[in-house]
């Protein structure tokens, strides 16, 4: 269940600008109005599990986050994906606190739902809600118990159902989107697959990754030439070759590293750049940030909620990282395993202020 879905992508976006016509402020208006939805999500999530203190830091560290507001306003895809997330991980955190069989349920179906939508704009991290909905699964069985193994086990029936349904509905909407024997016009055009850099290459191995590496690459360097005659200068490691699965096991935690955090002073050349410099001042909070998550994980690790919200960011880094080519698209997609580190990050400052108190 893990196909393309650029051609639901499209369709969005152009609903979206012929229902604002002339009015173009308005589907940004839209996105931005998606992103403060996400704090909202987030903050009922962390306040759930957290507490109410954690779900309002969360709500505010999410609302000021440059880049979550930046990309959310302005990229079509960042908004509605970076909400269906917060939808399905925060599905799942109330169906774990969920003492009534009723609201369990509604909880599990909204997040089998949204991880159907989700995959339509970010069809790779079906496969990583599934690991993550089995993380809060397996912390809930080392607890034992009946009550625990059937929410475990409801757990994960709800992060397949939602790759399930994404399944049934792609099939029933291929006939819309890309037109039908009858000669019915199509909603939308799919691109020739043959004019996609990498179309043509399987990166199923080290050797087909590496490959498939370089010629996307190669078609991002040309696609900015050709677009604004400019050269990419920020790529991932460019020179990177692997030979064996160990080559790709080294080359990960650097890579993950660079996917979350770079650019950072001192370990980038800035240039005198002022994009660059707000970006490795932004980037060194986050940093910050995300020790404090770590450390908010491990105070709260008894917790099934906080292991569903690690085991998405453990999951989802290395493999974005893996097939990241420059820090412009880092920047964007970045946002996704961060924002589910959020309310880690705010429950260790809550406790910690309440602490010093």
């Amino acid at each position: 269940f893990l196909g393309p879905g650029t051609e639901a992508y499209s369709l969005w976006v152009a609903a979206l600008y012929k229902a604002a016509l002339p009015a173009l402020i308005v589907p940004k208006l839209v996105n931005a109005l998606l992103g403060a939805l996400c704090a909202v999500v987030w903050s009922a999530a962390a306040a759930v599990l957290f507490g109410r203190r954690a779900g309002l830091l969360t709500a505010l560290l999410s609302a000021a986050w440059p880049s979550h507001v930046f990309f959310t306003a302005q990229n079509f895809k960042e908004a509605p994906g970076l909400l269906l997330l917060a939808l399905v991980l925060a599905s799942w955190v109330f169906a774990l606190r969920a003492r009534a069989p009723a609201p369990r349920a509604a909880a599990l179906l909204c997040g089998a739902v949204a991880t159907a939508l989700s995959a339509f704009l970010r069809p790779h991290l079906s496969a990583f809600y599934l690991l993550a909905a089995a993380a809060g699964g397996a912390a809930l069985l080392a607890r034992r118990g009946r009550a625990a193994a059937k929410t475990a086990a409801a757990l994960l029936v709800a992060a397949a159902a939602g790759g399930l349904l994404y399944r049934g509905a792609r099939t029933s909407l291929t006939p819309l989107l890309h037109g039908t024997e009858t000669g019915v016009p199509a909603v939308v055009r799919p691109v020739d697959s043959t004019q996609r850099p990498g179309s043509e290459v399987r990166p199923d191995s080290p050797r087909g990754i590496s490959e498939y590496r370089q010629v996307r690459m190669h078609g991002s360097r040309v696609w900015s030439r050709e677009t604004s005659h400019r050269e990419i200068e920020t790529e991932f490691f460019p020179e990177a070759r692997f030979e064996s699965w160990w080559d790709i096991a080294a080359f990960l935690p650097k890579a993950s590293f660079y996917e979350l955090f770079m650019p950072l002073p001192g370990l980038y050349p800035l240039a005198a750049k002022p994009g660059r410099i707000l970006a490795a001042g932004e980037n060194l909070a986050v940093l910050l940030a995300f020790l404090a998550a770590a450390a908010g994980f491990w105070r709260e690790r008894r917790r099934p909620g906080a292991w569903v919200l690690a085991a998405f960011v453990v999951c989802v880094t290395p493999a974005a990282a893996l097939f990241e080519f420059d820090l412009g698209s880092a920047s964007r997609h970045r946002l996704q395993p961060l924002s589910a580190a959020v309310p880690l990050a705010a429950v260790w400052a809550v406790r910690r202020l309440k602490r010093a108190r």
